[in-house]
Formats: structure tokens, sequence, C-alpha cells
């Protein structure tokens, strides 16, 4: 899939992060297999979630490097120290609120046994709909460094 998006090292690399994935995935099916007897299924999916997110941002890393350096050079500056801007805080911020607002949702929607949102009505549905959408408009809208702006 590396060919799909160019010709470049770094489009390559970013083909064979995912195919190492995949391929530790198929190797170990009796080993998570076992796992699932021993785990408990929440940590194990946890477990699974945060694996796959930041093996993904790997292969995303070399998907976005111009070449081979500047990847090199991002894979040294993530162990490197950072500093929290406002942009970083304010993110942040946005994050916990948002995640705050799906939290007491979920807490409504389990303590009524039944999908909380359902009972209410039409404008109260409406304005959570809206709220939803308007969190995931203000915390995933492109940016100008959005990778696919300059196709």
């Amino acid at each position: 899939s590396g060919l799909w998006h160019g010709t470049g090292w770094t489009f390559l690399l970013w083909a064979a992060v995912h195919a190492t994935g995949l391929t530790i995935y198929a190797l170990t099916r009796k080993l998570r297999k076992r796992a699932q007897k021993r785990v408990h299924p929440v940590v194990l999916s946890t477990c699974a979630r945060l694996l796959t997110f930041h093996c993904v941002c790997l292969g995303y890393l070399f998907f976005r490097a111009k070449s081979l350096a500047e990847a090199g050079t991002w894979l040294r500056s993530l162990g490197a120290g950072f500093s929290i801007t406002f942009e970083v805080n304010h993110n942040w911020s946005s994050l916990v609120f948002y995640a705050g607002v799906m939290a007491l949702l979920d807490y409504l929607e389990q303590r009524a046994g039944e999908l909380w949102i359902w009972r209410q009505q039409t404008w109260v549905r409406t304005v959570v709909y809206a709220a939803m959408m308007l969190s995931v408009v203000r915390l995933f809208a492109p940016s100008e460094d959005f990778i696919y702006a300059e196709f």
C-alpha cells in the first residue's frame, strides 16, 4: 500500500510498519487466545487498543515525513522534553470537557438500562446531537498542516 501514496522510502516504511503489525497480529493468535483466559477482557482490550493506536501513529510518522532524515529527527524528538504551550493546553481542556460530556451520557444510559437519549423529547435529542457534532468538528477540524491539503 506504500506505493499507492508515492514511491518514496517514507511511504514504503509506512507500509512496512503496517505489514509488520498485521504479521505480528497473525503470528500471536494462540498467545492472544491464552491471554483471554487469564486477563480481564477490559484490560486486554484496552491494552490492544493502546498498542494498535501507537503502532498506527508510528506508521503515520513515516507517512507524513518528507524524507528519511526528517522521520529520523521526529523519532529522536519523541523522547526529548517538551513544553506545554497554550495551544496544547487548550486542546487538552477541550478534550477533557467533551470526554466528560460523553461519560455523563454513558452514565445516564447505564443507569436507565436503555439508551437514555431515545427516551428524551425531540428538542433534547437535537441539542445533544448538535453538541456531539460540535465536539467532533471542534476537536478534529483540519488545520493548515492537514496532510491532504497539499493534494
